[in-house]
């Protein structure tokens, strides 16, 4: 497949995925969708995809929800190396939440997923997936250790959350309103998760 062609191909694969996202949040816990910007990356010679909240001149924002929660979600996609014509694959994503006027200063917490820099940059020692907390602990603080970080600069190793992981935490945890009710809301998550993990068992045979 020619490079134009397989542009198109990432173009509408890219735009299904973002679909797909932001139904995740349009159907549980705001009307807001999900944007996308294509950008061609010259150090990799790949085309690449930002989703995230944004405005009508397609700059980003974050999402205020109907509590006062802040979340800001981005995620970067490519074409999938395997078959690029038909899929996409993630090369990063950073799903953040927290309180007061802006997530810069008032970040509680946020999830991280880098494999492509995992991937190409040799001296990257963290885990791949991993989560950031935004507090304060008075133990922590009185440890004397050379070298030592700020908590909030400590990566705390998770495994890759999908988005359905995240909106869940943030209606029961967070107490996020809902759009038709909590258990509706759980129900749309279920059962995108389950459709998700059935797609790959089958990939995987």
């Amino acid at each position: 497949m020619d490079a134009t062609r397989l542009r198109r191909a990432f173009e509408r694969n890219a735009r299904g995925f973002t679909d797909y996202l932001s139904s995740l949040f349009t159907r549980t816990i705001t009307d807001v969708s999900l944007g996308s910007r294509l950008f061609f990356d010259k150090e990799t010679g790949l085309d690449n995809v930002l989703i995230r909240f944004q405005d009508n001149e397609r700059q980003p924002v974050e999402l205020e929800l109907d509590n006062g929660c802040r979340v800001r979600i981005i995620q970067r996609i490519i074409p999938n190396p395997d078959k690029p014509e038909k899929k996409v694959r993630t090369a990063n994503y950073s799903y953040a939440y927290g309180f007061g006027e802006n997530l810069d200063e008032g970040w509680v917490v946020r999830y991280d997923y880098v494999p492509e820099r995992a991937q190409r940059d040799e001296d990257y020692e963290y885990p791949v997936g991993h989560v950031h907390f935004n507090g304060h602990s008075e133990a922590y603080g009185r440890l004397q250790m050379e070298g030592k970080k700020e908590l909030d600069r400590l990566h705390f190793p998770t495994r890759r959350i999908g988005l359905e992981d995240f909106i869940e935490h943030l209606v029961v945890e967070m107490k996020v309103p809902t759009k038709r009710g909590k258990e509706a809301a759980l129900e749309v998550l279920a059962e995108s998760r389950e459709t998700f993990e059935n797609e790959k068992r089958i990939r995987n045979h």
